[in-house]
């Protein structure tokens, strides 16, 4: 059995429902880490990927991050690193670490039946992240490894 590339484990992920943790800088002794139930991916690059957030409903709801390299893991979930440090992980509902697990399972399903009503606003979200060049873009993993 071959493994999927992680542009495909990422589609695929995000098709059954997916939680990306965003790792952030440390500040005033703790972390910004997040984490986003996503509702829309898409590859910008082989080391860049566009999210928008599930439910969301302003262009600040999409976010785009770089990373060098991304390592699958046995429970289905990627990490993806930026500069050797890990920025983000994109899990399957059931594997992230968050503790209404049953909350972002409804609320998954319910995007199932309302994301496609906000595709206009994806698409513009999704322009307006990915108009610079990709040397040149503000992505997430460089406000992270700051």
């Amino acid at each position: 059995m071959s493994m999927k590339t992680p542009e495909a484990a990422a589609l695929d992920l995000v098709a059954r429902g997916a939680i990306l943790k965003t790792y952030g800088a440390a500040e005033a002794g703790g972390h910004l880490d997040r984490h986003f139930l996503v509702g829309e991916f898409r590859w910008v690059t082989p080391d860049a990927f566009f999210w928008f957030t599930a439910h969301g409903d302003c262009l600040e709801d999409g976010h785009v991050l770089a990373f060098d390299t991304a390592a699958p893991h046995g429970d289905g979930s990627l990490t993806f690193k930026f500069q050797h440090r890990p920025v983000a992980v994109l899990a399957p509902i059931d594997a992230a670490d968050v503790a209404d697990v049953d909350d972002y399972r409804i609320a998954f399903s319910l995007w199932r039946e309302t994301g496609p009503v906000i595709r206009p606003l994806i698409d513009r979200c999704f322009d307006r992240c990915t108009r610079e060049p990709v040397g040149s873009m503000d992505f997430e993993a460089a406000i992270i490894a700051s």
